[in-house]
């Protein structure tokens, strides 16, 4: 009975879990200045995985790619730039949130907003 219950919770948790899998696009604006990003993620469970960039065919890996809750997190490590650690949560059709990269010596702040 214990088992039981216990794979119940498990399925009806997992049943909850934000889906994110699929691409998506928006933008990001730091210090004034936007850039149009693309994204497409690979879920499976709380770990993502997947790839994003400027355009369709310039992507990056993306790394570190976790759903927890209604919190998704990952970075973007882009060959020969600095790498961007991004926090979203989704707001209706969208997600929206933050990405934060060091530059010149300190951390910039910036927002998000994708859409499928």
């Amino acid at each position: 009975m214990r088992q039981l219950l216990c794979a119940f919770f498990l399925l009806v948790l997992s049943a909850l879990a934000l889906d994110v899998a699929g691409r998506w696009f928006g933008e990001t604006v730091t210090d004034g200045n936007s850039q149009t990003i693309y994204v497409t993620f690979l879920q499976q469970g709380n770990t993502l995985k997947g790839s994003a960039g400027p355009t369709p065919m310039s992507q990056a890996v993306l790394v570190n790619g976790r759903v927890e809750g209604n919190r998704i997190t990952f970075d973007i490590l882009p060959a020969e730039n600095t790498p961007l650690h991004f926090q979203l949560s989704p707001d209706g059709e969208w997600l929206k949130g933050t990405v934060k990269l060091p530059h010149n010596g300190k951390m910039v702040t910036g927002t998000v907003a994708l859409r499928r």
